[in-house]
């Protein structure tokens, strides 16, 4: 009996340790409770309570939450409140909460009035209490938070530089808790911008009276939604059904304080966001569940609020991106062509990985086909503009004797006068070429060879001005080796070869005139001679008749060739300046032979001669000089 006994001792004493064991693991998770202002389904609260729980889940697995709507959008009385505090200690009379999570005012306050004798001394962690004073914690105990400040000046500010012409603010607010803060804040704003604005506060009106207000709005106007669920009749309605009706409803921009309201008709602003305020509040809560002490963490005051803005509504009042400050968000933004395109072609890719293997490749090789298509006409296109626009002429032609022009870009048409491609494309190839036999010679190189290469040839234009061009073709052949037709560039080198014209031309006269100065030069020291030498003899002999008769004519003779050389000497340039009396009739009729000669048979020179002398004192050799080359 004693072994039976000590047996079983045994196992009561393993399942009691069991059972022990067991309740102290279902008794190790932190119980949180998130007491929560507002209804379930209104958006701001929503975005706190996920804000909370994403933040705290995404650290902890051991926690258990309690989530409880108040719903004092809907009541807000203080009996209200008493009963609630009734119903929470019945309801959470066995539970021991480690932190109690509290959401806008109303919870708050509730809370700082009833939390002791309701939940006992529990860590109270508070968000979306709105532009929160220090004092107001003066005698509460393990409190901290984030603070609520829906930066009403901000948005002001933003509202007066995106419209520089508004001078009147409609404020629409309702007169819950939130409400009559909101109000208070706007009253001390005023003073600040009375210079600037006229506000009006519309708190007092049934809900159509208020749309019916906005509606009537000037350019001069705008409306800065704040919050709105209940007007002066007791009527409620939801957030967003409230703001889309305003929004609708307003002639002029609306703007708001709170991002719930963002996407359902307000233009935008600096909002306060409800699930970043939860999620500062969730941090703050696991700071406390790790073992620090709430009084000894600070409540942040800065509410993290951030630009942000509707599309539609910039789209509607003409608002864009680079006048909104940097940095802000804007949703329903139309998306760019890439992201449209690149979620087609991973969901075309997703549907195909469900198909089989023969439909996978034939999915996979029309899109190829696709984009190959897409690249060749982006290729095709780039190509056209490069030909279209470029100063030299393109052609196709069919490659015949007589020959058409299949293809030929705007350059190559307007080289040859034609006011249309269509025109151009009429004509035979060979009624441009000045001598037709150059086209044959061209197309049997062409031919041999399979191109030319900067063939120059003397063509002529519509009108018949001749145009000369230089030539680089290619030759396409068919499988049997016959000509299928010639591509080319046609290059106007018309001015090219008139530079080359006048350059040989200069080059020639510099030629001459190198040999003339040279050729003068030896002349005049023979005629030195024979001048000095004849002069002696008329000194000597200058009695004797019959030896004068043969000097006279030898020193007339020399005279002129002095004039000659004087001439050749001007015509190389090469004559010192001397300033005398001379007679410009003398002058054109001495250069006259010299003229002749220079600019050859094939130019007829004829002088007209003014009757009565005409002196001027100049270089004669000067003179000659402009002649000539106002000749050549």
């Amino acid at each position: 009996m004693s072994l039976i006994k000590r047996t079983c001792f045994l196992i009561i004493l393993v399942l009691t340790v069991f059972i022990s064991a067991f309740n102290a693991f279902a008794d190790d998770k932190k119980h949180v409770l998130i007491l929560n202002s507002y209804h379930q389904g209104y958006k701001w609260t929503d975005d706190l309570t996920q804000g909370i729980v994403g933040r705290m889940t995404a650290k902890r697995n051991d926690l258990k939450f309690y989530v409880e709507y108040m719903g004092t959008k809907w009541v807000f009385e203080k009996q209200y409140f008493d009963k609630l505090q009734d119903i929470y200690k019945t309801k959470f009379k066995n539970i021991k909460f480690d932190a109690i999570v509290a959401t806008d005012n109303d919870a708050f306050d509730f809370i700082r009035k009833y939390r002791n004798e309701t939940f006992g001394e529990v860590p109270v962690i508070f968000c979306g209490v709105n532009w929160l004073r220090i004092e107001d914690l003066k005698g509460q105990t393990l409190y901290t938070g984030v603070n609520e400040d829906a930066d009403i000046a901000a948005n002001l500010d933003l509202m007066l530089k995106l419209h520089p012409n508004v001078k009147n603010i409609y404020v629409v607010i309702d007169l819950t808790t939130t409400g009559q803060i909101v109000h208070q804040k706007i009253k001390e704003m005023i003073p600040r911008y009375s210079h600037r604005l006229k506000f009006h506060i519309l708190d007092d009106l049934e809900i159509q009276q208020i749309f019916k207000t906005v509606s009537a709005l000037n350019d001069d106007c705008l409306v800065l939604h704040t919050v709105f669920q209940k007007d002066k009749a007791g009527n409620f309605v939801e957030y967003n059904d409230f703001a889309n009706m305003l929004s609708k409803s307003s002639s002029v921009p609306v703007y708001g304080l709170w991002d719930f309201n963002l996407g359902f008709g307000i233009l935008g602003g600096m909002l306060t966001s409800g699930h970043a305020q939860g999620s500062s509040a969730g941090a703050l809560t696991l700071r406390i569940l790790n073992g620090e002490v709430a009084d000894s963490i600070p409540v942040i005051m800065e509410s993290p609020n951030k630009y942000m803005f509707d599309f539609v509504q910039m789209d509607r009042f003409g608002i864009k991106n680079s006048q909104l400050p940097t940095g802000s968000i804007i949703i329903n933004k139309p998306p760019s062509f890439y992201a449209v395109n690149k979620g087609l072609v991973w969901g075309l890719f997703a549907g195909v990985l469900m198909l089989t293997i023969s439909i996978v490749i034939l999915m996979i090789n029309t899109h190829r086909r696709t984009l190959a298509e897409e690249a060749f006409h982006n290729s095709e296109k780039r190509y056209s503009t490069l030909v279209d626009n470029l100063a030299l002429g393109i052609f196709r032609n069919d490659g015949l004797p007589e020959g058409k022009f299949l293809q030929a870009n705007p350059a190559m048409v307007k080289m040859f006068g034609f006011e249309s491609t269509a025109d151009f494309l009429s004509i035979s190839v060979d009624t441009l070429y000045q001598n037709p036999d150059e086209r044959s010679a061209i197309l049997e190189e062409v031919a041999t060879r399979g191109f030319v290469k900067d063939k120059e040839v003397l063509m002529k234009k519509k009108d018949g001005e001749p145009v000369w061009v230089s030539i680089n073709s290619n030759a396409k052949f068919d499988n049997a080796g016959r000509l299928v037709w010639i591509d080319g560039l046609f290059e106007d080198i018309t001015n090219k070869k008139q530079l080359e014209l006048q350059l040989q031309q200069s080059q020639k006269m510099e030629a001459i005139g190198t040999l003339a100065g040279g050729v003068a030069h030896d002349f005049n020291n023979i005629l030195t001679a024979i001048i000095g030498y004849g002069n002696l003899l008329k000194m000597k002999f200058g009695t004797n008749e019959a030896v004068m008769n043969y000097v006279t004519p030898m020193l007339s003779a020399s005279e002129k060739a002095t004039q000659l050389t004087k001439s050749l000497l001007a015509f190389s340039r090469k004559q010192t300046i001397s300033l005398k009396k001379s007679n410009l009739n003398d002058i054109v009729d001495g250069m006259s032979k010299l003229l002749l000669r220079v600019i050859g048979d094939d130019i007829q020179l004829n002088l007209n001669i003014y009757e009565d002398k005409l002196i001027v004192e100049a270089d004669s050799g000067q003179l000659e000089q402009v002649l000539l080359n106002l000749v050549t």
